[in-house]
């Protein structure tokens, strides 16, 4: 089976958890229960700590009412994280509350609206990158969480689940294991998951050297031009 597949994680928690093949207490369809719980609860925490890793690519969306919302195609659930550029090139739209005259949007779940009961209309756009609830993992759904290697959080979530189920048994030993593997261990000076990640690209943001004014003039369009 390929490394970190549903199939993988699946003979993970029961290889970790000493149960058999075949186990009256446990199918596989409680199994990927389980890790399916565990993906949505570690989106959450990528989407709030490195979104960089679970970001779509840039999808123009569409609007149903002559630009008085908008929203992404396909996208029915509450994105975890959003950002939206006026265009492909253009500048990042600004969310706020339906009344505010600055907004350039107020968030309504799964899409859009313009504030202030305007419309509003795109040459070429907007463009948005999102991050989207992942689906259930099941023998033939794959699990989303990125990168591949990160996936021993959701064995180790899983496993804390079904040591607490019905109280029986103590789920402390897979929590740290969890707490480890994600943010480290000082003591063997282990950097962990999450803070490996953050590291992997910590230019990015609005704080970096080219939002402080040391880009390239030619790599900002207004100046090109």
């Amino acid at each position: 089976m390929p490394l970190w597949d549903s199939a993988d994680l699946l003979a993970r928690c029961k290889r970790y958890a000493a149960r058999p093949p075949l186990d009256a207490q446990m199918t596989d369809a409680d199994w990927y229960a389980l890790l399916s719980e565990a993906q949505h609860h570690w989106f959450g925490v990528f989407a709030a700590h490195v979104p960089h890793v679970l970001w779509s690519a840039p999808v123009r969306m569409t609007t149903p009412d002559g630009g008085q919302t908008y929203e992404i195609p396909g996208l029915t659930g509450y994105p975890l994280a959003i950002e939206i550029r006026e265009s492909r090139t253009g500048r990042v739209l600004l969310p706020g509350a339906e009344w505010d005259w600055l907004a350039d949007f107020t968030p309504e779940g799964a899409r859009i609206r313009i504030p202030n009961g305007q419309s509003r209309s795109f040459g070429d756009g907007p463009y948005a990158r999102y991050i989207e609830v992942p689906p259930e993992i099941s023998d033939t759904v794959q699990p989303k969480l990125e990168p591949p290697y990160a996936r021993i959080l959701l064995v180790y979530h899983a496993l804390a689940k079904w040591a607490s189920i019905g109280g029986w048994q103590n789920p402390a030993y897979w929590e740290r294991e969890e707490q480890k593997a994600a943010w480290g261990d000082p003591e063997t000076g282990q950097l962990g998951i999450v803070p490996a990640l953050k590291e992997q690209w910590q230019q990015m943001g609005t704080d970096n050297w080219r939002a402080r004014g040391h880009g390239p003039w030619w790599r900002v369009p207004e100046l090109a031009r």
